[in-house]
Protein backbone atom coordinates (compact mmCIF):
# COMPACT_ATOMS: atom_id res chain seq x y z
CA UNK A 1 0.00 0.00 0.00
CA UNK A 2 1.23 3.19 -0.82
CA UNK A 3 -1.74 5.47 -0.58
CA UNK A 4 -0.95 6.17 3.15
CA UNK A 5 2.62 7.44 2.36
CA UNK A 6 4.86 6.68 -0.67
CA UNK A 7 6.59 3.76 0.95
CA UNK A 8 4.70 1.82 2.62
CA UNK A 9 1.84 1.73 5.61
CA UNK A 10 2.78 4.01 7.89
CA UNK A 11 6.69 3.51 6.87
CA UNK A 12 9.69 6.31 6.78
CA UNK A 13 11.88 3.35 5.32
CA UNK A 14 11.85 1.02 2.31
CA UNK A 15 13.71 -1.93 0.95
CA UNK A 16 13.08 -3.38 -2.57
CA UNK A 17 15.64 -5.92 -3.90
CA UNK A 18 16.16 -4.62 -7.22
CA UNK A 19 18.08 -7.24 -9.09
CA UNK A 20 19.13 -10.64 -7.80
CA UNK A 21 20.28 -12.41 -11.02
CA UNK A 22 22.49 -9.60 -12.66
CA UNK A 23 23.23 -5.91 -11.79
CA UNK A 24 24.24 -4.82 -15.79
CA UNK A 25 28.25 -3.67 -14.18
CA UNK A 26 31.34 -3.17 -16.66
CA UNK A 27 34.36 -2.43 -14.53
CA UNK A 28 36.80 -0.24 -16.56
CA UNK A 29 40.53 -0.35 -15.91
CA UNK A 30 42.63 1.90 -18.41
CA UNK A 31 45.57 3.66 -18.72
CA UNK A 32 47.42 5.77 -21.79
CA UNK A 33 50.94 5.54 -22.21
CA UNK A 34 51.10 9.45 -23.07
CA UNK A 35 48.53 9.92 -19.75
CA UNK A 36 45.91 11.51 -21.48
CA UNK A 37 42.19 10.11 -21.46
CA UNK A 38 41.49 6.74 -22.65
CA UNK A 39 37.99 4.44 -23.96
CA UNK A 40 35.82 5.59 -21.53
CA UNK A 41 36.48 9.57 -21.76
CA UNK A 42 35.44 9.37 -25.85
CA UNK A 43 32.22 7.31 -25.22
CA UNK A 44 30.71 9.33 -22.35
CA UNK A 45 29.04 12.13 -22.91
CA UNK A 46 30.16 14.29 -19.83
CA UNK A 47 33.59 13.77 -17.85
CA UNK A 48 34.82 10.33 -17.74
CA UNK A 49 36.83 10.44 -15.23
CA UNK A 50 35.51 10.60 -11.77
CA UNK A 51 37.22 10.77 -7.95
CA UNK A 52 36.14 9.50 -4.84
CA UNK A 53 32.14 10.80 -4.20
CA UNK A 54 31.96 12.79 -7.39
CA UNK A 55 28.92 12.43 -9.95
CA UNK A 56 27.76 9.08 -11.19
CA UNK A 57 25.83 9.92 -14.14
CA UNK A 58 26.76 10.12 -17.59
CA UNK A 59 25.55 9.38 -21.00
CA UNK A 60 27.64 7.04 -23.72
CA UNK A 61 26.57 7.88 -27.12
CA UNK A 62 27.45 6.23 -30.49
CA UNK A 63 27.02 7.48 -33.80
CA UNK A 64 24.15 5.29 -36.38
CA UNK A 65 22.96 6.40 -39.81
CA UNK A 66 24.09 9.92 -38.99
CA UNK A 67 21.59 10.29 -35.73
CA UNK A 68 23.18 10.21 -32.34
CA UNK A 69 22.17 7.26 -29.90
CA UNK A 70 21.98 7.47 -26.78
CA UNK A 71 22.46 4.80 -23.27
CA UNK A 72 21.81 5.90 -19.82
CA UNK A 73 24.74 5.03 -17.71
CA UNK A 74 25.47 5.14 -13.67
CA UNK A 75 28.98 4.29 -11.97
CA UNK A 76 30.37 1.96 -14.07
CA UNK A 77 29.20 3.26 -17.06
CA UNK A 78 27.01 0.76 -17.93
CA UNK A 79 22.96 0.11 -18.48
CA UNK A 80 20.29 -2.76 -18.92
CA UNK A 81 21.82 -3.69 -22.82
CA UNK A 82 24.84 -5.43 -21.17
CA UNK A 83 26.10 -6.85 -24.80
CA UNK A 84 25.62 -3.59 -26.64
CA UNK A 85 27.48 -1.92 -24.14
CA UNK A 86 30.15 -4.71 -23.50
CA UNK A 87 30.97 -4.87 -27.46
CA UNK A 88 30.71 -1.19 -27.89
CA UNK A 89 33.86 -0.48 -25.22
CA UNK A 90 35.29 -3.51 -26.47
CA UNK A 91 35.10 -1.91 -30.24
CA UNK A 92 36.21 1.88 -29.45
CA UNK A 93 39.66 0.33 -27.49
CA UNK A 94 42.81 1.72 -29.38
CA UNK A 95 46.47 0.26 -29.78
CA UNK A 96 47.70 2.92 -27.83
CA UNK A 97 45.85 2.20 -24.93
CA UNK A 98 46.44 -0.62 -22.50
CA UNK A 99 42.63 -1.13 -20.96
CA UNK A 100 41.11 -3.79 -19.15
CA UNK A 101 36.94 -4.25 -19.27
CA UNK A 102 35.58 -7.02 -17.51
CA UNK A 103 31.90 -7.60 -17.23
CA UNK A 104 31.03 -8.62 -13.74
CA UNK A 105 26.83 -7.94 -14.12
CA UNK A 106 26.69 -11.68 -13.19
CA UNK A 107 28.79 -10.88 -9.49
CA UNK A 108 26.44 -8.22 -8.33
CA UNK A 109 22.98 -7.62 -7.25
CA UNK A 110 21.49 -4.19 -5.62
CA UNK A 111 19.34 -3.38 -2.80
CA UNK A 112 17.14 0.23 -3.06
CA UNK A 113 16.91 1.83 0.64
CA UNK A 114 14.72 4.73 0.63
CA UNK A 115 12.71 7.21 2.77
CA UNK A 116 13.39 9.42 5.13
CA UNK A 117 14.74 7.68 7.87
CA UNK A 118 16.84 5.63 4.95
CA UNK A 119 20.24 8.02 6.08
CA UNK A 120 19.41 6.70 10.10
CA UNK A 121 19.00 3.19 8.79
CA UNK A 122 22.19 2.86 6.99
CA UNK A 123 24.60 4.77 9.09
CA UNK A 124 23.77 1.57 11.80
CA UNK A 125 25.53 -0.49 9.81
CA UNK A 126 28.65 1.40 8.34
CA UNK A 127 30.96 3.65 9.62
CA UNK A 128 31.03 5.63 6.16
CA UNK A 129 30.22 9.64 6.80
CA UNK A 130 26.62 9.63 4.79
CA UNK A 131 25.60 13.33 5.75
CA UNK A 132 25.18 15.86 2.65
CA UNK A 133 28.55 17.06 3.20
CA UNK A 134 30.25 14.35 3.20
CA UNK A 135 27.81 12.04 0.71
CA UNK A 136 26.18 14.32 -1.52
CA UNK A 137 22.98 13.43 -3.97
CA UNK A 138 24.21 11.78 -7.36
CA UNK A 139 27.18 10.54 -5.94
CA UNK A 140 29.08 7.34 -5.13
CA UNK A 141 31.35 5.85 -2.84
CA UNK A 142 32.35 2.44 -2.14
CA UNK A 143 31.48 1.75 1.88
CA UNK A 144 31.24 -1.27 4.05
CA UNK A 145 27.67 -2.45 5.05
CA UNK A 146 27.21 -5.09 7.56
CA UNK A 147 30.50 -5.85 6.86
CA UNK A 148 30.48 -6.40 3.58
CA UNK A 149 32.08 -4.42 0.88
CA UNK A 150 29.34 -2.07 -1.15
CA UNK A 151 29.20 0.43 -4.03
CA UNK A 152 26.88 2.94 -2.57
CA UNK A 153 25.16 5.24 -4.85
CA UNK A 154 23.10 7.85 -3.66
CA UNK A 155 20.27 7.89 -6.30
CA UNK A 156 17.22 5.65 -6.78
CA UNK A 157 14.12 5.93 -8.93
CA UNK A 158 11.69 6.63 -6.36
CA UNK A 159 12.53 10.45 -5.70
CA UNK A 160 13.07 10.31 -1.86
CA UNK A 161 16.37 10.48 0.38
CA UNK A 162 18.19 7.14 -0.49
CA UNK A 163 20.81 4.71 -1.55
CA UNK A 164 21.51 2.27 -4.08
CA UNK A 165 23.57 -0.59 -2.28
CA UNK A 166 25.15 -2.31 -5.54
CA UNK A 167 27.02 -5.85 -3.50
CA UNK A 168 28.62 -9.20 -4.24
CA UNK A 169 25.56 -11.73 -4.52
CA UNK A 170 27.40 -13.75 -1.60
CA UNK A 171 26.19 -10.66 0.20
CA UNK A 172 22.88 -9.44 -0.48
CA UNK A 173 20.97 -11.79 1.91
CA UNK A 174 23.24 -10.76 4.95
CA UNK A 175 22.63 -7.05 4.33
CA UNK A 176 19.10 -7.18 3.90
CA UNK A 177 19.00 -8.79 6.82
CA UNK A 178 20.74 -6.79 8.44
CA UNK A 179 19.01 -3.39 7.07
CA UNK A 180 16.18 -4.82 7.86
CA UNK A 181 16.77 -5.65 11.68
CA UNK A 182 18.13 -1.78 11.09
CA UNK A 183 15.04 -0.27 9.78
CA UNK A 184 12.67 -2.04 12.89
CA UNK A 185 12.65 1.08 14.84
CA UNK A 186 11.43 3.02 11.99
CA UNK A 187 8.81 0.68 10.61
CA UNK A 188 10.86 -0.69 7.88
CA UNK A 189 8.58 -1.90 4.81
CA UNK A 190 9.45 -3.44 1.93
CA UNK A 191 8.10 -2.28 -1.92
CA UNK A 192 7.52 -3.83 -5.01
CA UNK A 193 8.08 -2.66 -8.98
CA UNK A 194 4.10 -1.57 -9.09
CA UNK A 195 5.16 1.08 -6.13
CA UNK A 196 8.54 2.31 -7.80
CA UNK A 197 7.02 2.99 -11.10
CA UNK A 198 4.05 4.86 -9.18
CA UNK A 199 6.33 6.72 -7.43
CA UNK A 200 8.78 7.48 -10.23
CA UNK A 201 5.43 8.72 -12.45
CA UNK A 202 5.34 11.49 -9.78
CA UNK A 203 8.91 12.05 -10.21
CA UNK A 204 8.88 12.52 -14.02
CA UNK A 205 11.59 10.16 -14.00
CA UNK A 206 11.90 8.46 -17.54
CA UNK A 207 12.02 4.86 -18.28
CA UNK A 208 14.76 2.93 -20.34
CA UNK A 209 12.80 0.77 -23.05
CA UNK A 210 9.94 3.14 -22.82
CA UNK A 211 10.96 6.76 -22.79
CA UNK A 212 14.36 6.16 -23.82
CA UNK A 213 15.38 4.09 -26.12
CA UNK A 214 18.71 3.22 -29.34
CA UNK A 215 15.77 5.41 -31.57
CA UNK A 216 15.74 8.76 -29.57
CA UNK A 217 18.28 11.41 -29.30
CA UNK A 218 19.25 13.10 -25.92
CA UNK A 219 17.31 16.48 -27.31
CA UNK A 220 13.99 14.04 -28.23
CA UNK A 221 14.07 12.65 -24.56
CA UNK A 222 15.09 16.14 -22.84
CA UNK A 223 18.50 14.72 -21.34
CA UNK A 224 20.63 17.55 -22.60
CA UNK A 225 21.18 18.71 -18.95
CA UNK A 226 23.61 15.04 -18.75
CA UNK A 227 26.18 16.17 -21.80
CA UNK A 228 28.34 18.70 -21.84
CA UNK A 229 28.87 20.86 -25.00
CA UNK A 230 31.96 22.64 -23.89
CA UNK A 231 33.88 19.24 -23.84
CA UNK A 232 36.48 18.52 -26.60
CA UNK A 233 34.72 15.76 -27.82
CA UNK A 234 33.10 12.15 -26.80
CA UNK A 235 31.89 9.76 -29.94
CA UNK A 236 28.32 11.13 -31.06
CA UNK A 237 28.81 14.53 -29.97
CA UNK A 238 28.55 16.22 -33.96
CA UNK A 239 25.45 14.29 -34.29
CA UNK A 240 24.36 15.49 -31.20
CA UNK A 241 24.37 19.13 -31.48
CA UNK A 242 23.40 18.79 -35.48
CA UNK A 243 20.26 17.59 -33.65
CA UNK A 244 20.45 20.66 -30.99
CA UNK A 245 21.00 23.48 -33.79
CA UNK A 246 17.88 21.88 -35.88
CA UNK A 247 15.38 21.26 -33.29
CA UNK A 248 12.30 22.85 -35.26
CA UNK A 249 13.21 19.48 -37.90
CA UNK A 250 12.26 17.07 -34.71
CA UNK A 251 9.63 14.85 -35.77
CA UNK A 252 8.87 13.78 -31.81
CA UNK A 253 9.48 15.42 -28.49
CA UNK A 254 8.61 13.96 -25.50
CA UNK A 255 6.23 15.02 -22.90
CA UNK A 256 4.79 14.44 -19.67
CA UNK A 257 0.93 13.93 -18.90
CA UNK A 258 -1.65 15.23 -16.66
CA UNK A 259 -4.41 12.88 -17.38
CA UNK A 260 -8.16 12.64 -16.81
CA UNK A 261 -8.69 10.34 -14.06
CA UNK A 262 -10.80 7.20 -14.75
CA UNK A 263 -10.73 3.47 -14.15
CA UNK A 264 -7.17 2.73 -15.89
CA UNK A 265 -3.71 4.97 -16.82
CA UNK A 266 -1.50 4.90 -19.52
CA UNK A 267 0.22 1.63 -20.19
CA UNK A 268 1.98 3.15 -23.54
CA UNK A 269 1.36 2.37 -27.01
CA UNK A 270 -2.14 4.58 -26.53
CA UNK A 271 -2.48 6.97 -29.76
CA UNK A 272 -2.20 10.65 -28.71
CA UNK A 273 -4.70 13.86 -30.64
CA UNK A 274 -4.65 17.31 -30.90
CA UNK A 275 -8.11 18.61 -32.58
CA UNK A 276 -8.81 15.07 -33.51
CA UNK A 277 -5.31 14.69 -35.17
CA UNK A 278 -3.26 11.71 -34.36
CA UNK A 279 0.12 13.67 -33.51
CA UNK A 280 2.21 10.88 -31.29
CA UNK A 281 1.85 7.54 -28.88
CA UNK A 282 2.27 6.84 -24.99
CA UNK A 283 5.53 5.32 -23.69
CA UNK A 284 4.68 4.43 -20.24
CA UNK A 285 2.39 5.87 -17.08
CA UNK A 286 0.62 4.73 -14.20
CA UNK A 287 -0.96 6.04 -11.41
CA UNK A 288 0.40 8.28 -9.20
CA UNK A 289 -1.25 7.37 -5.25
CA UNK A 290 0.47 10.23 -3.40
CA UNK A 291 -0.50 13.19 -5.47
CA UNK A 292 -4.30 11.42 -6.93
CA UNK A 293 -3.17 11.80 -10.56
CA UNK A 294 -2.76 9.47 -13.15
CA UNK A 295 0.43 10.39 -15.28
CA UNK A 296 1.93 9.66 -18.81
CA UNK A 297 5.23 9.79 -20.68
CA UNK A 298 4.50 10.31 -24.47
CA UNK A 299 6.55 11.58 -27.81
CA UNK A 300 4.30 13.71 -29.64
CA UNK A 301 4.59 16.36 -32.32
CA UNK A 302 7.48 19.56 -30.98
CA UNK A 303 4.67 22.07 -31.72
CA UNK A 304 2.55 20.17 -29.46
CA UNK A 305 4.67 19.72 -26.49
CA UNK A 306 4.36 23.62 -24.70
CA UNK A 307 3.32 23.38 -21.61
CA UNK A 308 -0.96 23.50 -20.98
CA UNK A 309 -1.36 21.79 -24.24
CA UNK A 310 -4.63 20.23 -24.18
CA UNK A 311 -4.45 16.38 -26.25
CA UNK A 312 -6.53 13.78 -25.69
CA UNK A 313 -6.11 9.89 -25.50
CA UNK A 314 -7.15 6.78 -26.85
CA UNK A 315 -7.15 4.13 -23.94
CA UNK A 316 -8.78 1.29 -24.46
CA UNK A 317 -11.56 2.54 -26.83
CA UNK A 318 -12.42 5.39 -24.27
CA UNK A 319 -11.16 9.43 -25.23
CA UNK A 320 -9.37 10.35 -22.24
CA UNK A 321 -8.30 14.18 -22.44
CA UNK A 322 -4.66 15.11 -21.10
CA UNK A 323 -2.43 17.97 -20.28
CA UNK A 324 1.42 18.53 -21.01
CA UNK A 325 2.71 19.42 -17.92
CA UNK A 326 6.64 20.39 -17.35
CA UNK A 327 7.45 19.68 -13.68
CA UNK A 328 7.02 16.73 -11.72
CA UNK A 329 3.66 16.87 -9.70
CA UNK A 330 5.71 15.54 -6.75
CA UNK A 331 8.39 17.14 -5.07
CA UNK A 332 9.80 19.43 -8.62
CA UNK A 333 12.38 20.68 -6.72
CA UNK A 334 13.85 17.61 -5.23
CA UNK A 335 13.98 18.67 -1.60
CA UNK A 336 13.46 14.97 -0.54
CA UNK A 337 16.20 13.68 -2.92
CA UNK A 338 18.59 16.30 -1.01
CA UNK A 339 17.58 16.01 2.29
CA UNK A 340 20.33 17.02 4.60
Amino acid sequence: PISTDRLGDGATVALIAGDVDGDGWIDIYESRRDGSAGDGDRLWMNTGRLPHGRPVFKEQAFERNVAQCCSSTAAAFVDFDEDRDLDLLNQNVLSSEDVQISNITDDLGVLVLAGPESRAVLSKLTDADLSNDSFKWLTGQEITVAGAKTRALRVNYVGELGWELHCHMQDMLSIYDAIWDSGQEFGIANFGTYAVNSMRMEKAYKGWGTELTNEITMIEADLERFFSTTKDDFIGKTATLKVKENQADMALKIVYLDVELGDNDVAGGEPVFAGGKPVGVTTSGGYGHTTGKSLGFAYIEPQHATEGTELTLDMIGETRKAKVIIYPVWDPEAKRSRAA
